[in-house]
């Protein structure tokens, strides 16, 4: 998180944010149990019963960069926040199915639909 910008651009620091997120979860041994089919369920039904006890740390920062950027008027503003943060939440979860989905397209995948999303929230005419 400290190395993102967040005066920057807004794709270019969601993409890097994500790039960073795939990154970090590929190269650590801990965050690659979640993707262990023995162990996901059990590790998946902790979480949501931890995420319902405390602020998400990551869900925290992204609410403070959508207020914060629209405020300056960098992203579309007639979207509830909640709604723009279920957008990148949905990352997490396509990217909980990416076997089904094809595992030979991740991580463009995620990069991609993250750009997307951006350019929806940053390029729109109403």
């Amino acid at each position: 998180m400290e190395s993102l910008d967040p005066n920057g651009d807004p794709v270019t620091v969601v993409q890097k944010f994500v790039t960073q997120m795939v990154s970090t979860m590929n190269s650590n041994l801990i965050l690659k149990e979640w993707y262990n089919r023995d162990i996901f369920s059990e590790l998946e039904q902790y979480y949501h019963q931890e995420e319902r006890n405390t602020e998400c740390f990551m869900q925290s920062f992204c609410a403070d960069l959508i207020k914060k950027w629209k405020a300056e008027g960098k992203i579309r503003n007639d979207l509830d926040d909640e709604l723009v943060l279920a957008m990148f939440d949905s990352l997490a979860y396509i990217d909980t199915h990416k076997e089904e989905i094809g595992i030979h397209h991740f991580p463009q995948i995620i990069g991609y639909l993250a750009e997307f999303i951006m350019k929806g929230l940053t390029d729109y005419r109403k």
